[in-house]
């Protein structure tokens, strides 16, 4: 593709073959009006040579995937799956099983990712050597006003922090297949599924090489459907952090489990 040869030639001093394909996977539970949004960020991106997996999930999946259609009839990027299981954690593992390429990019949507966030997370993922990187993003309201900003963690701060925090935006992500197969997959969580996953990768992989960009590069929505700071997920985060605490007592473990704890109860 002309767009990965113009990069190859800058970028020749670190790779001198093609740059990969991306997979960006992305789960469609409901459609609403965010969701053609959420879409044409994707194709609109200045990194084109992607395929998009798209997985319409849940009671009304057949549906889903019918109004969908005419995405694959325009681009031949998108590919659309259906599966009964409303489940987003099992979504996400049943689209990772549909990519053909090794580095995979989440996508929420209901969120837009920014024109230049495949291109800026591809190229700081190849410079710096890393196995998963994340953004920074813009949080917005249902019609689509900025909030404010959030930054994450830096590759220095993630492993002291994480076992307090959680500290990447799901949606930003993008990672190597690999990295996510070895832990396999999501294993399960109906607000945290993300959470557990840095969690049991940090705990059998310490040396795993991540961080953030600190660019804000997807605008992350907040509606009443969102299940940003529900209870269930403090819940679920408690019950990770005992888990950790039981296969590794340490004293960060600990002090990990006693504050997420206070957390729930206070919740």
């Amino acid at each position: 593709a002309k767009h990965s040869q113009t990069y190859c030639f800058k970028y020749k001093k670190m790779s001198l073959r093609i740059l990969d394909m991306i997979s960006v996977i992305m789960a469609v539970h409901r459609y609403d009006k965010y969701v053609d949004i959420s879409i044409d960020s994707i194709l609109n991106q200045t990194y084109s040579d992607f395929e998009l997996i798209i997985i319409a999930n849940g009671g009304d999946c057949f549906e889903i995937a019918k109004q969908l259609k005419h995405y694959t009839e325009l681009d031949n990027r998108v590919k659309i799956y259906t599966l009964e299981i409303g489940q987003l954690s099992f979504a996400l593992n049943y689209a990772v099983t549909k990519c053909k390429y090794s580095i995979i990019a989440r996508m929420d949507s209901d969120d837009v990712s920014l024109p230049l966030r495949l291109e800026k997370q591809y190229m700081y993922m190849l410079q710096n050597d890393l196995e998963m990187v994340g953004t920074g993003i813009r949080l917005i309201n249902e019609n689509g006003e900025f909030i404010k900003e959030l930054k994450y963690p830096n590759h220095n701060k993630i492993n002291k922090i994480l076992p307090f925090k959680n500290c990447f935006a799901h949606p930003t992500l993008m990672f190597k297949k690999d990295v996510i197969l070895k832990q396999r997959g999501y294993c399960g969580g109906f607000n945290s599924e993300d959470y557990d996953l840095w969690l049991r990768i940090l705990n059998e992989c310490p040396n795993i090489r991540w961080d953030n960009l600190s660019e804000c590069l997807l605008n992350y929505r907040i509606h009443n459907k969102s299940t940003q700071k529900s209870a269930l997920a403090y819940y679920e985060c408690a019950s990770y952090s005992l888990r950790e605490f039981l296969k590794k007592r340490t004293i960060t473990n600990f002090l990990s489990c006693l504050y997420h704890f206070c957390k729930a109860l206070i919740k």
